[in-house]
Protein backbone atom coordinates (compact mmCIF):
# COMPACT_ATOMS: atom_id res chain seq x y z
CA UNK A 1 0.00 0.00 0.00
CA UNK A 2 1.51 3.35 -1.08
CA UNK A 3 0.06 6.42 0.62
CA UNK A 4 0.56 9.68 -1.25
CA UNK A 5 -0.82 13.12 -0.35
CA UNK A 6 -3.35 14.73 -2.67
CA UNK A 7 -0.69 17.26 -3.71
CA UNK A 8 1.21 14.37 -5.40
CA UNK A 9 -1.77 13.14 -7.42
CA UNK A 10 -0.01 13.79 -10.74
CA UNK A 11 2.96 11.72 -9.58
CA UNK A 12 0.61 8.90 -8.55
CA UNK A 13 -0.97 8.76 -12.01
CA UNK A 14 2.46 8.80 -13.68
CA UNK A 15 3.54 5.84 -11.53
CA UNK A 16 0.44 3.92 -12.58
CA UNK A 17 0.87 4.88 -16.24
CA UNK A 18 4.48 3.64 -16.22
CA UNK A 19 3.61 0.51 -14.18
CA UNK A 20 6.27 1.43 -11.64
CA UNK A 21 4.13 0.96 -8.54
CA UNK A 22 3.82 -2.08 -6.29
CA UNK A 23 0.44 -2.67 -4.69
CA UNK A 24 -2.25 -0.04 -4.46
CA UNK A 25 -1.73 3.73 -4.52
CA UNK A 26 -3.98 5.68 -2.16
CA UNK A 27 -4.26 9.48 -2.17
CA UNK A 28 -4.76 10.96 1.29
CA UNK A 29 -5.69 14.32 2.74
CA UNK A 30 -3.29 15.38 5.48
CA UNK A 31 -4.95 15.66 8.85
CA UNK A 32 -3.36 16.56 12.18
CA UNK A 33 -2.41 13.52 14.22
CA UNK A 34 -4.93 12.97 16.99
CA UNK A 35 -3.99 11.42 20.34
CA UNK A 36 -6.78 9.16 21.52
CA UNK A 37 -7.84 9.87 25.12
CA UNK A 38 -8.94 6.27 25.74
CA UNK A 39 -5.76 4.57 24.49
CA UNK A 40 -2.22 4.27 25.83
CA UNK A 41 1.09 5.64 24.54
CA UNK A 42 4.50 4.14 25.23
CA UNK A 43 7.62 6.33 25.31
CA UNK A 44 10.96 4.56 25.71
CA UNK A 45 13.72 6.70 27.12
CA UNK A 46 10.73 8.37 28.72
CA UNK A 47 12.51 9.91 31.71
CA UNK A 48 15.21 11.58 29.62
CA UNK A 49 14.90 15.17 28.47
CA UNK A 50 13.66 14.20 25.02
CA UNK A 51 11.23 11.58 26.32
CA UNK A 52 9.73 13.97 28.87
CA UNK A 53 9.32 16.66 26.20
CA UNK A 54 7.41 14.20 24.01
CA UNK A 55 5.32 13.13 27.02
CA UNK A 56 4.39 16.72 27.88
CA UNK A 57 3.54 17.44 24.25
CA UNK A 58 1.40 14.29 24.02
CA UNK A 59 -0.58 15.25 27.14
CA UNK A 60 -1.03 18.78 25.79
CA UNK A 61 -2.42 17.21 22.61
CA UNK A 62 -4.94 15.02 24.44
CA UNK A 63 -3.14 11.84 25.55
CA UNK A 64 -4.42 10.56 28.91
CA UNK A 65 -2.43 7.34 29.43
CA UNK A 66 1.36 7.23 29.22
CA UNK A 67 3.96 4.58 30.00
CA UNK A 68 7.48 5.99 30.35
CA UNK A 69 10.26 3.39 30.19
CA UNK A 70 13.74 4.14 31.51
CA UNK A 71 16.70 2.24 32.91
CA UNK A 72 16.67 4.45 36.00
CA UNK A 73 14.13 5.60 38.56
CA UNK A 74 13.05 9.27 38.34
CA UNK A 75 15.18 11.80 40.21
CA UNK A 76 13.79 14.83 42.04
CA UNK A 77 13.65 17.07 38.97
CA UNK A 78 12.08 14.35 36.84
CA UNK A 79 9.51 13.68 39.58
CA UNK A 80 8.39 17.32 39.35
CA UNK A 81 7.85 16.91 35.59
CA UNK A 82 5.82 13.75 36.20
CA UNK A 83 3.67 15.49 38.80
CA UNK A 84 2.94 18.24 36.29
CA UNK A 85 1.67 15.64 33.83
CA UNK A 86 -0.52 14.05 36.49
CA UNK A 87 -1.89 17.43 37.54
CA UNK A 88 -3.14 17.79 33.96
CA UNK A 89 -5.17 14.62 34.45
CA UNK A 90 -2.84 12.13 32.77
CA UNK A 91 -2.18 8.65 34.12
CA UNK A 92 1.59 8.17 33.98
CA UNK A 93 3.15 4.76 34.61
CA UNK A 94 6.96 4.62 35.02
CA UNK A 95 8.53 1.27 34.14
CA UNK A 96 12.19 0.50 34.88
CA UNK A 97 13.73 -1.68 32.17
CA UNK A 98 16.98 -2.04 30.27
CA UNK A 99 15.87 -2.37 26.66
CA UNK A 100 19.12 -4.11 25.75
CA UNK A 101 18.01 -7.04 27.94
CA UNK A 102 15.39 -9.18 26.20
CA UNK A 103 14.09 -10.60 29.50
CA UNK A 104 13.46 -7.09 30.81
CA UNK A 105 11.73 -6.16 27.54
CA UNK A 106 9.27 -9.05 28.05
CA UNK A 107 8.65 -7.94 31.65
CA UNK A 108 8.15 -4.34 30.53
CA UNK A 109 5.50 -5.37 27.99
CA UNK A 110 3.69 -7.44 30.63
CA UNK A 111 3.62 -4.47 33.03
CA UNK A 112 2.43 -2.28 30.20
CA UNK A 113 -0.54 -4.51 29.40
CA UNK A 114 -1.54 -4.58 33.08
CA UNK A 115 -1.23 -0.82 33.65
CA UNK A 116 -2.63 0.86 30.52
CA UNK A 117 -5.44 0.57 27.97
CA UNK A 118 -4.44 -0.90 24.58
CA UNK A 119 -1.67 1.07 22.91
CA UNK A 120 -2.30 3.53 20.11
CA UNK A 121 1.26 4.78 19.73
CA UNK A 122 4.90 4.05 20.51
CA UNK A 123 7.72 6.60 20.56
CA UNK A 124 11.03 4.73 20.77
CA UNK A 125 13.38 7.45 22.04
CA UNK A 126 15.74 5.34 24.15
CA UNK A 127 19.44 5.71 23.44
CA UNK A 128 22.90 5.37 24.94
CA UNK A 129 26.27 6.89 23.98
CA UNK A 130 29.72 5.41 24.52
CA UNK A 131 32.05 7.52 22.38
CA UNK A 132 35.57 6.51 21.42
CA UNK A 133 37.87 6.66 18.38
CA UNK A 134 37.29 3.84 15.92
CA UNK A 135 40.52 2.11 16.98
CA UNK A 136 39.17 1.88 20.54
CA UNK A 137 35.70 0.64 19.65
CA UNK A 138 35.01 -2.95 20.70
CA UNK A 139 32.21 -5.48 20.05
CA UNK A 140 31.11 -4.95 23.65
CA UNK A 141 30.82 -1.18 23.15
CA UNK A 142 28.85 -1.66 19.95
CA UNK A 143 26.54 -4.20 21.60
CA UNK A 144 25.89 -1.88 24.54
CA UNK A 145 24.91 1.08 22.34
CA UNK A 146 23.09 -0.89 19.64
CA UNK A 147 21.25 -3.10 22.13
CA UNK A 148 19.30 -0.19 23.58
CA UNK A 149 18.17 0.85 20.10
CA UNK A 150 17.56 -2.52 18.48
CA UNK A 151 16.80 -5.34 20.94
CA UNK A 152 13.25 -4.22 21.72
CA UNK A 153 12.19 -3.53 18.12
CA UNK A 154 10.97 -7.07 17.18
CA UNK A 155 8.94 -7.24 20.40
CA UNK A 156 7.48 -3.76 19.95
CA UNK A 157 6.68 -4.58 16.32
CA UNK A 158 4.47 -7.47 17.45
CA UNK A 159 2.16 -5.06 19.27
CA UNK A 160 2.28 -2.37 16.58
CA UNK A 161 -0.22 -3.71 14.01
CA UNK A 162 -3.14 -1.83 15.58
CA UNK A 163 -1.18 1.35 16.35
CA UNK A 164 -1.83 4.75 14.86
CA UNK A 165 1.90 5.49 14.97
CA UNK A 166 5.16 3.69 15.74
CA UNK A 167 7.92 6.33 15.69
CA UNK A 168 11.59 5.36 15.95
CA UNK A 169 13.95 8.11 17.08
CA UNK A 170 17.13 7.51 15.12
CA UNK A 171 20.07 9.86 14.56
CA UNK A 172 21.50 11.79 11.63
CA UNK A 173 24.81 10.21 12.66
CA UNK A 174 23.64 7.12 10.80
CA UNK A 175 23.30 9.13 7.59
CA UNK A 176 26.32 11.40 7.89
CA UNK A 177 28.70 9.72 10.31
CA UNK A 178 29.88 11.37 13.52
CA UNK A 179 33.48 11.56 14.79
CA UNK A 180 34.02 9.23 17.72
CA UNK A 181 30.52 7.75 17.42
CA UNK A 182 30.90 4.79 15.06
CA UNK A 183 28.82 2.58 17.39
CA UNK A 184 26.06 5.20 17.64
CA UNK A 185 26.06 5.69 13.86
CA UNK A 186 25.89 1.92 13.30
CA UNK A 187 23.03 1.54 15.79
CA UNK A 188 21.10 4.34 14.07
CA UNK A 189 21.65 2.79 10.65
CA UNK A 190 20.46 -0.54 12.04
CA UNK A 191 17.33 1.12 13.40
CA UNK A 192 16.61 2.64 9.98
CA UNK A 193 17.05 -0.79 8.36
CA UNK A 194 14.70 -2.51 10.82
CA UNK A 195 12.12 0.19 10.17
CA UNK A 196 12.31 -0.38 6.42
CA UNK A 197 11.80 -4.12 6.97
CA UNK A 198 8.76 -3.53 9.18
CA UNK A 199 7.32 -0.96 6.77
CA UNK A 200 7.52 -3.55 3.99
CA UNK A 201 5.33 -5.78 6.17
CA UNK A 202 2.70 -3.07 6.43
CA UNK A 203 3.44 -1.85 9.96
CA UNK A 204 2.92 1.87 10.70
CA UNK A 205 6.62 2.52 11.38
CA UNK A 206 8.27 5.90 10.83
CA UNK A 207 11.92 6.75 11.42
CA UNK A 208 13.18 10.23 12.29
CA UNK A 209 16.92 10.78 11.93
CA UNK A 210 17.30 13.64 14.39
CA UNK A 211 20.06 16.19 14.44
CA UNK A 212 21.12 17.67 17.78
CA UNK A 213 18.56 19.20 20.14
CA UNK A 214 19.80 22.42 21.70
CA UNK A 215 18.11 22.35 25.11
CA UNK A 216 17.46 18.66 25.86
CA UNK A 217 18.99 15.29 25.15
CA UNK A 218 22.55 14.02 24.94
CA UNK A 219 23.79 16.82 22.68
CA UNK A 220 22.61 19.47 25.14
CA UNK A 221 24.28 17.69 28.06
CA UNK A 222 27.53 17.47 26.11
CA UNK A 223 27.26 21.09 24.93
CA UNK A 224 27.94 20.25 21.30
CA UNK A 225 25.66 22.94 19.89
CA UNK A 226 28.41 25.54 19.48
CA UNK A 227 30.72 23.02 17.85
CA UNK A 228 28.00 21.99 15.41
CA UNK A 229 27.25 25.63 14.62
CA UNK A 230 30.85 26.11 13.51
CA UNK A 231 30.38 23.36 10.92
CA UNK A 232 27.13 24.83 9.58
CA UNK A 233 24.84 22.28 11.25
CA UNK A 234 22.61 23.87 13.85
CA UNK A 235 20.71 22.44 16.82
CA UNK A 236 16.94 22.21 17.13
CA UNK A 237 15.04 24.08 19.79
CA UNK A 238 12.48 21.99 21.66
CA UNK A 239 9.62 23.78 19.88
CA UNK A 240 11.22 23.16 16.48
CA UNK A 241 11.72 19.48 17.25
CA UNK A 242 8.16 18.95 18.43
CA UNK A 243 6.81 20.84 15.42
CA UNK A 244 8.82 18.51 13.18
CA UNK A 245 7.43 15.51 15.09
CA UNK A 246 3.87 16.74 14.55
CA UNK A 247 4.60 17.29 10.84
CA UNK A 248 5.97 13.75 10.57
CA UNK A 249 2.94 12.21 12.28
CA UNK A 250 0.64 14.14 9.95
CA UNK A 251 2.40 13.31 6.67
CA UNK A 252 3.70 9.87 7.66
CA UNK A 253 6.93 9.59 5.64
CA UNK A 254 8.70 6.28 6.10
CA UNK A 255 11.98 8.02 6.95
CA UNK A 256 12.91 11.65 7.43
CA UNK A 257 15.98 13.54 8.64
CA UNK A 258 15.45 16.67 10.73
CA UNK A 259 18.39 19.02 11.22
CA UNK A 260 18.88 22.75 10.57
CA UNK A 261 21.64 23.57 8.09
CA UNK A 262 23.45 26.78 7.14
CA UNK A 263 24.45 25.73 3.62
CA UNK A 264 27.15 28.36 2.89
CA UNK A 265 28.83 27.72 6.24
CA UNK A 266 28.56 23.95 5.83
CA UNK A 267 30.14 24.13 2.38
CA UNK A 268 32.91 26.33 3.71
CA UNK A 269 33.63 23.96 6.59
CA UNK A 270 33.78 20.72 4.61
CA UNK A 271 35.12 22.15 1.34
CA UNK A 272 35.68 19.31 -1.12
CA UNK A 273 34.98 16.72 1.61
CA UNK A 274 31.26 17.47 1.87
CA UNK A 275 29.38 14.24 2.80
CA UNK A 276 27.72 12.59 -0.17
CA UNK A 277 24.19 13.17 1.14
CA UNK A 278 24.88 16.89 1.49
CA UNK A 279 26.38 17.05 -2.00
CA UNK A 280 23.07 15.78 -3.35
CA UNK A 281 20.96 18.20 -1.30
CA UNK A 282 23.07 21.35 -1.16
CA UNK A 283 21.66 24.26 -3.18
CA UNK A 284 25.18 25.68 -3.36
CA UNK A 285 27.75 24.46 -5.86
CA UNK A 286 31.36 25.47 -5.21
CA UNK A 287 33.96 23.99 -7.53
CA UNK A 288 36.92 22.31 -5.91
CA UNK A 289 40.13 24.40 -5.78
CA UNK A 290 42.11 24.10 -8.98
CA UNK A 291 45.74 24.65 -9.84
CA UNK A 292 46.70 28.18 -10.83
CA UNK A 293 48.63 28.97 -13.98
CA UNK A 294 52.08 27.45 -13.89
CA UNK A 295 50.99 24.54 -11.69
CA UNK A 296 51.03 26.50 -8.41
CA UNK A 297 48.60 25.47 -5.64
CA UNK A 298 45.60 27.74 -4.99
CA UNK A 299 46.42 31.06 -3.34
CA UNK A 300 44.37 30.10 -0.26
CA UNK A 301 46.68 27.14 0.32
CA UNK A 302 49.77 29.36 -0.04
CA UNK A 303 48.39 31.67 2.68
CA UNK A 304 48.23 28.90 5.31
CA UNK A 305 49.28 30.05 8.78
CA UNK A 306 51.65 27.11 8.89
CA UNK A 307 53.02 27.61 5.39
CA UNK A 308 56.67 26.63 5.12
CA UNK A 309 57.58 29.99 3.58
CA UNK A 310 56.12 31.77 6.62
CA UNK A 311 58.01 29.58 9.08
CA UNK A 312 61.23 29.89 7.11
CA UNK A 313 61.27 33.59 7.96
CA UNK A 314 61.64 32.71 11.66
CA UNK A 315 64.80 31.57 13.47
CA UNK A 316 64.82 27.75 13.88
CA UNK A 317 64.20 28.00 17.64
CA UNK A 318 61.06 30.07 17.04
CA UNK A 319 59.46 27.84 14.43
CA UNK A 320 58.16 25.15 16.77
CA UNK A 321 57.16 27.89 19.24
CA UNK A 322 55.02 29.47 16.55
CA UNK A 323 53.36 26.15 15.70
CA UNK A 324 52.74 25.50 19.40
CA UNK A 325 51.25 28.98 19.78
CA UNK A 326 48.83 28.38 16.91
CA UNK A 327 47.83 24.99 18.35
CA UNK A 328 47.29 26.60 21.75
CA UNK A 329 45.05 29.29 20.24
CA UNK A 330 42.88 26.66 18.56
CA UNK A 331 42.72 24.53 21.72
CA UNK A 332 41.71 27.51 23.86
CA UNK A 333 38.87 28.31 21.49
CA UNK A 334 37.54 24.74 21.45
CA UNK A 335 37.88 24.24 25.21
CA UNK A 336 36.55 27.73 26.07
CA UNK A 337 39.25 28.24 28.71
CA UNK A 338 39.95 31.91 28.02
CA UNK A 339 43.31 33.16 29.27
CA UNK A 340 43.85 30.48 31.92
CA UNK A 341 47.41 29.07 32.01
CA UNK A 342 47.83 26.22 29.53
CA UNK A 343 50.85 23.98 29.91
CA UNK A 344 52.16 22.61 26.62
CA UNK A 345 53.19 19.33 28.26
CA UNK A 346 49.77 18.54 29.73
CA UNK A 347 47.48 16.11 27.84
CA UNK A 348 44.58 18.04 26.35
CA UNK A 349 42.06 15.37 27.33
CA UNK A 350 42.71 16.31 30.97
CA UNK A 351 41.32 19.75 30.11
CA UNK A 352 38.10 18.37 28.61
CA UNK A 353 39.10 17.53 25.04
CA UNK A 354 36.73 14.67 24.21
CA UNK A 355 36.70 12.58 21.04
CA UNK A 356 34.51 15.04 19.14
CA UNK A 357 36.69 18.00 20.06
CA UNK A 358 39.78 15.96 19.18
CA UNK A 359 38.48 15.45 15.65
CA UNK A 360 37.56 19.13 15.36
CA UNK A 361 41.04 20.18 16.51
CA UNK A 362 42.53 17.72 14.01
CA UNK A 363 40.46 19.32 11.24
CA UNK A 364 41.55 22.82 12.22
CA UNK A 365 45.22 21.89 12.39
CA UNK A 366 44.94 20.16 9.04
CA UNK A 367 43.44 23.32 7.55
CA UNK A 368 46.22 25.44 9.07
CA UNK A 369 48.95 23.11 7.87
CA UNK A 370 47.38 22.44 4.49
CA UNK A 371 47.73 18.70 5.16
CA UNK A 372 45.51 15.68 5.72
CA UNK A 373 46.00 14.51 9.31
CA UNK A 374 44.90 11.13 10.75
CA UNK A 375 41.86 10.76 12.99
CA UNK A 376 44.14 9.41 15.74
CA UNK A 377 46.31 12.54 15.79
CA UNK A 378 45.30 13.70 19.28
CA UNK A 379 45.58 10.21 20.72
CA UNK A 380 49.08 9.69 19.35
CA UNK A 381 50.21 13.23 20.24
CA UNK A 382 48.10 14.26 23.25
CA UNK A 383 49.95 17.46 24.27
CA UNK A 384 50.53 20.76 22.51
CA UNK A 385 54.29 20.18 22.64
CA UNK A 386 53.98 16.74 21.05
CA UNK A 387 51.63 18.07 18.38
CA UNK A 388 53.99 20.91 17.52
CA UNK A 389 56.97 18.56 17.23
CA UNK A 390 54.95 16.19 15.04
CA UNK A 391 53.75 18.94 12.70
CA UNK A 392 57.29 20.29 12.48
CA UNK A 393 58.48 16.83 11.46
CA UNK A 394 55.71 16.47 8.87
CA UNK A 395 56.65 19.83 7.39
CA UNK A 396 60.38 18.95 7.39
CA UNK A 397 61.30 22.18 9.18
CA UNK A 398 64.86 20.96 9.66
CA UNK A 399 65.32 21.25 5.92
CA UNK A 400 64.20 24.88 5.78
CA UNK A 401 66.97 27.41 5.18
CA UNK A 402 68.10 29.89 7.82
CA UNK A 403 66.27 33.22 7.45
CA UNK A 404 68.21 36.05 5.86
CA UNK A 405 69.46 38.49 8.47
CA UNK A 406 67.75 41.41 6.76
CA UNK A 407 64.38 39.76 6.41
CA UNK A 408 61.87 40.70 9.11
CA UNK A 409 60.36 37.69 10.89
CA UNK A 410 56.82 36.85 9.87
CA UNK A 411 56.95 38.93 6.67
CA UNK A 412 53.71 38.51 4.75
CA UNK A 413 53.59 37.20 1.22
CA UNK A 414 53.54 40.01 -1.36
CA UNK A 415 50.99 39.60 -4.11
CA UNK A 416 51.53 40.85 -7.61
CA UNK A 417 48.91 42.53 -9.77
CA UNK A 418 48.06 39.27 -11.54
CA UNK A 419 47.60 37.49 -8.20
CA UNK A 420 45.26 40.21 -6.94
CA UNK A 421 43.18 40.19 -10.11
CA UNK A 422 42.82 36.41 -9.94
CA UNK A 423 41.43 36.37 -6.39
CA UNK A 424 37.98 34.88 -5.96
CA UNK A 425 35.72 34.99 -2.90
CA UNK A 426 37.22 31.84 -1.40
CA UNK A 427 40.73 33.28 -1.69
CA UNK A 428 39.66 36.54 -0.06
CA UNK A 429 37.93 34.71 2.78
CA UNK A 430 41.04 32.63 3.41
CA UNK A 431 43.30 35.68 3.44
CA UNK A 432 41.01 37.55 5.84
CA UNK A 433 40.90 34.58 8.20
CA UNK A 434 44.68 34.34 8.15
CA UNK A 435 45.08 38.05 8.82
CA UNK A 436 42.71 37.77 11.76
CA UNK A 437 44.70 34.86 13.17
CA UNK A 438 47.98 36.74 12.71
CA UNK A 439 46.49 39.67 14.60
CA UNK A 440 45.50 37.35 17.46
CA UNK A 441 49.02 36.00 17.62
Amino acid sequence: LNLLPMSRAAEAFRLMQQARHLGKIVLTHHQPFQFRPDRGYLITGGLGGLGLAVAQWAVNQGANYLALVSRHAPDAQTTQSLEKLREQGATVQCIAADLADETQVHRMLAELRAALPPLAGIFHAAGLLDDAPLAEQTPERLAKVAGVKLTAIPHLARVSADLDAFVLFSSAAGLLGSPGQANHAAASTGLDALAQRDQAQGLPVMTIDWGAWRDIGAAARRQVGERLAETGMGALTTDEGLTALAWTLERRPSQIAVLPINWPQLQGHFGTHLPALFRELSPIAHPAPTQEKGGNPPLAARCSLLAADDLAALPPARRIERIAGLIEAQARGLLSIGNAPLRHDRPLNELGLDSLLAVELRNRLGALAGASLPATLLFNYPTIAALAEHLATLMALDSLPEPASTAPAGEAETLGDEDILSLDEDDLDAILRNLEQRHLQ
